[in-house]
């Protein structure tokens, strides 16, 4: 038995074991870990908004105190001429002195001059204001705010409001070193940094406040402005890394800026990770030893199941049963092995009998038959009947190719195989070469079949030469009777033209027009009927005539009588075809009908409103039935006339040639002359 070491149960039982135990571990763990994450990091979030949102309003209240400040103010001083009394003096003092976060306060007059201040600096009245930017274009009743700027005395950040009113403008400086305090206090770790920051980004206020000295700044200041939910954006800077987020002061240009340390934010995380790694490894190094175990258990079982397949597949256990001792499993692996096995003899021995009999039939068949290598075409065996028929000893007959004896080239072997495939027929026409040269017709019937577990054609060949030969006789035979056929009708209408001139030139005697006009009828007859033998010898199929062609003839033989009438034939009729029999009295009948119709329906007599009009229908429903509907609007018969019973020739023609094809024929005289026949076939 061969064991190869492509794979192995034990190998794959074992790593299934520890896979068990793990996958399900580290699925729990990375699904918890995800959610626990997601989690904090939603939870941080809203802690460093709440920060910001407090940030936010401290700033709103300091600039919001500095503009109701200089609103009070400058509406007390607005009509002040250069200088302040001593009551005005002292509001302005004791407003600096109790509004928070304001440093100072001046007023200016008309000419942007100052003309007080507060805390009292004697040294700064009369300085001109004129050309700060702020104060440019300053309209009554409007406050403005100026760029934050580094005070040069005492090295802060500070920020100008300013209000006009009339004579006077009011400008407070507030001192933002009070908001990086306030930011300080505000921090969610020490590892944390929070910062205000203005329109280009510069910081204005910081938890560090050397950043402000320095005159730092956030470059992505409005990206993180713009961040919205409970998304913090990652920043690294060279040692450190950050989750920040902004938010807008209200009425200010600035941005309230956090800086939330990634290590600290995530050192929960980072913790749980850690303690779910060591259990992970404690468990996987007990699945470890547990698979090893179970591997061990499984090898030994493996190894005596191998050792009875051997027994059994050799023949040298007599004992059907799988050892007692052994797992329930492995014991119904091997009994199943020993009834495999008797199954497999039985089936080999109904095999070799279906073989036997298989090779009886191929041997003492009489038809020739050839086993051919379905690849190249060789041939692999062959019967006593397919080594008589072409003539070669069976061992020379076993080492030729079917090109050897197939007569036809590549070409007109693929032409066949697709004319059968179009044709859906199980055989193939070839031409075969015998031993001694011949070349003789057959068929070939091919089945697929397994020979000696080769993919071979099972290959019936019939002669057929001479039934080709006795086919190709009968062919000139049917040919040769067609020619005659022709022939017979060709010289048949010759004479019926013959006999129609000889009526013509005859009635040249004759001088009573009633007379004549039975010369002419007798004429049209026979031009009707060597019209079909005329239409008979132009066909390919001397066995149909196509009405409608024959209609559509008869009707032309007819225009120059329907012209001298002043009366216009309409034909609409579909291809019928029948035989001659058939097509023979339905000509005549159409014949009598249009010649009566151009004798009597238009005398001159009666001119018509509507034109003379002569109309034939023939329609049919496919199955060689047909239906002829043949109309005129002319006078209609006469009074006393019934065509089902008068003795006239035409009449009486039309009636008789009906019943000859079994035809169904009605007569009206309603607005003109109707005749409707019906033939079924």
């Amino acid at each position: 038995m061969n064991r190869g070491s492509t794979g192995s149960m034990s190998r794959y039982l074992l790593f299934s074991n520890i896979a068990l135990v793990l996958l399900p571990m580290l699925l729990v763990g990375t699904l918890s870990f995800t959610l626990v994450g997601s989690q904090y990091r939603k939870e941080t979030a809203i802690t460093v908004r709440s920060i910001m949102r407090s940030v936010e309003a401290k700033s709103a209240q300091h600039i919001g105190d500095s503009r109701r400040l200089v609103e009070y103010l400058s509406a007390r001083f607005a009509d002040f001429e250069s200088k302040l009394d001593d009551g005005d003096r002292s509001a302005l003092q004791t407003a600096q002195a109790t509004a928070q976060g304001i440093r100072s306060v001046i007023v200016l007059g008309s000419d942007y001059r100052v003309a007080a201040s507060a805390p009292l600096r004697p040294e700064s009245i009369g300085d001109d204001y004129s050309r700060r930017p702020f104060l440019v274009d300053l309209a009554d009743g409007r406050t403005v705010m100026s760029m934050p700027f580094v005070n040069p005395e005492t090295e802060t950040m500070n920020v100008a409001v300013a209000r006009k009113e009339r004579n006077a403008v009011v400008v407070a400086f507030l001192d933002l070193d009070a908001l990086s305090d306030f930011l300080k206090d505000l921090l969610f770790s020490p590892k944390d940094e929070a910062a205000l920051a203005d329109a280009t980004g510069a910081f204005i206020a910081h938890t560090d406040r050397r950043m402000v000295r320095e005159r730092s700044r956030e470059d992505s200041h409005a990206e993180l402005r713009g961040i919205g939910g409970l998304y913090l954006k990652e920043k690294k800077t060279e040692t450190r890394s950050f989750l920040a987020a902004g938010i807008p002061v209200s009425g200010t240009p600035w941005t309230v800026l956090y800086y939330r340390d990634a290590v600290d934010a995530y050192s929960l995380i980072i913790d749980l990770a850690v303690r779910s790694s060591v259990a992970v490894i404690f468990l996987a190094f007990a699945a470890v030893v547990s698979a090893v175990l179970s591997r061990r258990a499984f090898s030994r079982r493996i190894r005596a199941l191998l050792s009875y397949i051997d027994r059994v597949e050799y023949g040298g256990s007599e004992d059907l049963r799988y050892g007692d001792d052994s797992w329930r499993e492995f014991r119904e692996i091997g009994n199943a092995f020993s009834a495999m096995s008797a199954r497999i003899g039985e089936r080999e021995t109904a095999l070799r009998k279906s073989e036997d009999q298989y090779r009886g039939l191929f041997l003492l068949s009489n038809a020739v038959t050839l086993i051919i290598d379905a690849e190249g075409g060789n041939i692999l065996d062959a019967n006593p009947a397919a080594v008589r028929y072409y003539g070669f000893a069976r061992k020379e007959l076993l080492s030729l190719n079917m090109t050897d004896i197939n007569a036809c080239d590549e070409a007109a072997i693929r032409a066949e195989e697709i004319a059968a495939n179009r044709e859906r027929r199980e055989h193939l026409h070839f031409k075969h070469q015998l031993r001694g040269g011949e070349i003789r017709d057959v068929e070939t019937y091919v089945s697929r079949v397994d020979w000696e577990g080769r993919n071979c054609l099972y290959t019936i060949i019939i002669d057929t030469t001479e039934r080709r030969i006795a086919e190709e006789r009968l062919a000139r035979s049917l040919e040769e009777k067609n020619v005659m056929l022709r022939e017979i009708h060709h010289r048949v209408k010759n004479n019926m033209q013959i006999m129609s001139s000889l009526l013509h030139l005859q009635s040249r005697y004759v001088r009573d027009p009633a007379d004549e006009a039975l010369f002419e009828a007798s004429q049209n007859r026979i031009r009707s009927m060597a019209l079909i033998h005329e239409l008979i010898y132009q066909r390919e199929d001397l066995s149909s005539v196509d009405l409608s062609e024959y209609a559509s003839n008869l009707v032309r033989f007819y225009k120059d009588g329907a012209v001298r009438a002043g009366a216009e034939i309409d034909t609409d009729c579909v291809s019928v075809s029948t035989t001659p029999e058939i097509a023979l009295p339905f000509g005549l009948i159409l014949n009598e009908l249009i010649s009566n119709s151009i004798k009597y329906a238009f005398p001159s007599d009666r001119p018509l409103k509507d034109g003379r009009r002569i109309d034939i229908r023939l329609t049919s429903d496919g199955d060689g039935s047909y239906a002829l509907a043949y109309s005129d609007n002319g006078a209609g018969l006469k009074p006393g006339v019934d065509p089902e019973t008068t003795e006239s020739l035409g009449f009486s023609l039309i009636r008789s040639l009906s019943d000859q094809i079994a035809a169904k024929v009605t007569f009206r005289s309603e607005k003109g002359f109707h005749v409707d026949l019906v033939y079924k076939k």
